[in-house]
């Protein structure tokens, strides 16, 4: 596999790098398509690797998706991780969840802490929701109502 030989050849030729031949005897090296690559005489090309990708035809290597998008193995495109979601370089092109207390928009490579005066108990959300009327939290990332306490010379009261 990986070299090929024309009719009447004296010796087989290896095949380029993004190219394969895959059954002895082939005349002509196949491209290898979008979303795959190989190495010089190889006999078949392989998916680019979750969290790479390979927009054209005939490549010899995948290319790492950017902070803040994933890919799936064999792709030819990355994609935007959604809003309460994230990838940086530990995540290696896959979006995962933020925790409880923080929140991330569209595309983020990082989650942000949830801002005074609000609070996320649940992973992986795109927004916080605010405490009741003046009250606030005691720091930025709470995670719980019970984290809002009420705003300095004011007392809760139960209707």
């Amino acid at each position: 596999p990986g070299r090929i030989s024309g009719t009447g050849a004296a010796q087989c030729e290896q095949c380029f790098a993004g190219s394969f031949a895959p059954p002895p005897g082939q005349a002509s090296c196949s491209i290898c398509s979008p979303g795959t690559f190989s190495r010089a005489a190889a006999g078949v090309c392989l998916n680019c690797a979750d969290g790479f990708y390979n927009p054209q035809s005939g490549q010899s290597v995948c290319k790492q998706c950017a902070y803040g998008q994933m890919s799936v193995s064999g792709a030819s495109a990355c994609s935007t991780c959604p809003a309460g979601k994230y990838s940086d370089g530990e995540t290696f092109g896959l979006c995962r969840d933020c925790a409880a207390g923080t929140f991330a928009a569209p595309g983020m490579s990082a989650c942000t802490n949830c801002p005074l005066a609000s609070y996320q108990p649940a992973g992986g959300q795109s927004t916080c929701l605010d405490c009741p009327p003046r009250s606030s939290t005691p720091s930025e990332g709470s995670t719980t109502i019970a984290e809002c306490t009420c705003n300095p010379g004011l007392t809760l009261t139960l209707d």
